[in-house]
């Protein structure tokens, strides 16, 4: 008798089909956070956590940064998709801690 798998969203499927991957999947953002920093100079006081759809997930070091950085998340974005290529982060989310 045969084993029957867990269902998985539609999108996965087409994805795997069509041999596509989900934004920012297997991009490593901290492989250019160096060049980031001489950017937005704040995000030295950061660390990216994870890239999932286009949302840049960053740690920072504590609120008043996390707040700061909410401020200028248009300019990370800039700074990162000039690094990555247009497009591969579409948003950031800011967290505490690290």
């Amino acid at each position: 008798m045969r084993r029957r798998r867990s269902p998985r969203p539609i999108a996965a499927g087409i994805q795997a089909a069509l041999g596509g991957s989900k934004e920012g999947e297997g991009v490593d953002v901290s492989a250019v956070w160096g060049e980031v920093v001489e950017q937005v100079p704040i995000a030295a006081l950061c660390r990216p956590v994870a890239l999932a759809d286009g949302v840049l997930e960053v740690a920072a070091v504590d609120s008043l940064v996390r707040e700061e950085l909410a401020y200028l998340k248009d300019e990370l974005v800039v700074a990162v998709n000039q690094l990555l290529g247009a497009g591969t982060v579409r948003t950031v989310a800011v967290r505490t801690g690290g």
